[in-house]
């Protein structure tokens, strides 16, 4: 595999573009609004997506994000101008979904006063929604809160310019926290053990240090975390070595050419985004079968490059 090759299906996976389709797209919602442009008034509409990736990819999403910090765009935003027929739409892969109700709501101008939006979820219902300044304060503090009580990466978010939800990495628990933008306010559902709990999301640093119910939920919500860093480290090996032997097993002693050694080549730049060039963590075997879908006969240049990749050296061809 060429560094062009690998570099150009990291790209991909970041961007969520390409011909490789790594994620299929489902519309959450779509948001209409007005925005001033020196003397002009500007028809916005923004369309936000949720990215639905295989169980494969979506596996090794949340090892990059246990093991390196790599954080994986979770939704996918399509904006454009309505009454601007030459301009062309605008593409973005916000990390959360939070994230794009920031980027929107400031783009509509919350920042300084009222902003009026029309919201319409995926199955057509509309509704009006009214956010500002203290709102907008609100969902960048629930940013915060969300990366002290849980992980971008690994706990999923649902809800609007209202509310969201952060849900526990594993999905038959309670969730961690509801983030109320109208009231301001963070509330904890009960838990095992544990009772709710709520407190105003401008003042959640000093709840942490003086309501113990409050920094007992901050303690379930890093201990799920922590568990759900080690097992998606766990979970994507053994699926990377599933992945392996069951792609072997379909090739079925065919020859590794034309559209079988493109997909390989593909399997092969999602291990490397996991595991690094020399593939460590996988076990012997695998590492022996990807390196020799990627290089060919062992007997060959590229067959010497897996040898010296296996041994920890750079490959000829780089150096």
């Amino acid at each position: 595999m060429t560094d062009a090759h690998a570099q150009d299906f990291a790209d991909s996976f970041d961007d969520e573009i390409g011909a490789s389709g790594i994620a299929a797209r489902a519309l959450a919602f779509r948001v209409a609004h007005e925005a001033a442009a020196g003397s002009r008034r500007l028809a916005l509409t923004h369309e936000v997506h949720e990215l639905i990736r295989s169980e494969f990819d979506a596996a090794l999403a949340r090892h990059l994000r246990a093991a390196s910090g790599r954080l994986t765009p979770a939704v996918a935003v399509v904006s454009r101008i309505e009454n601007a027929a030459k301009a062309p739409p605008a593409h973005s892969a916000p990390p959360t979904l939070l994230d794009a109700l920031i980027a929107i709501a400031a783009g509509a101008g919350a920042e300084r006063g009222r902003a009026a939006l029309v919201v319409e979820d995926g199955g057509g219902v509309r509704r009006d929604v009214e956010t500002g300044p203290d709102a907008l304060e609100a969902m960048r503090q629930a940013r915060s809160a969300l990366d002290a009580f849980g992980d971008p990466g690994l706990c999923r978010l649902s809800g609007d310019f209202r509310a969201i939800v952060a849900h526990a990495p594993d999905p038959a628990e309670p969730a961690l926290f509801e983030a109320d933008f109208t009231q301001g306010m963070i509330v904890f559902p009960a838990a095992r053990g544990l009772a709710p709990a709520r407190a105003p999301l401008a003042a959640l640093d000093l709840a942490i240090r003086e309501d113990p119910a409050v920094a007992a939920h901050l303690r379930r919500a890093r201990d799920a975390v922590a568990c759900a860093r080690r097992h998606a480290v766990d979970e994507f090996r053994r699926r990377a070595e599933t992945e392996i032997a069951e792609f072997d097993r379909s090739l079925a002693g065919r020859p590794l050419v034309g559209f079988r050694r493109e997909i390989a080549l593909d399997l092969v730049a999602r291990l490397k985004l996991a595991f690094g060039e020399s593939l460590s963590g996988l076990s012997p075997h695998a590492r022996l079968l990807a390196f020799d879908w990627t290089f060919g006969d062992p007997g060959d240049a590229r067959g010497r490059d897996a040898d010296r990749l296996l041994e920890g050296e750079r490959p000829l061809a780089a150096e």
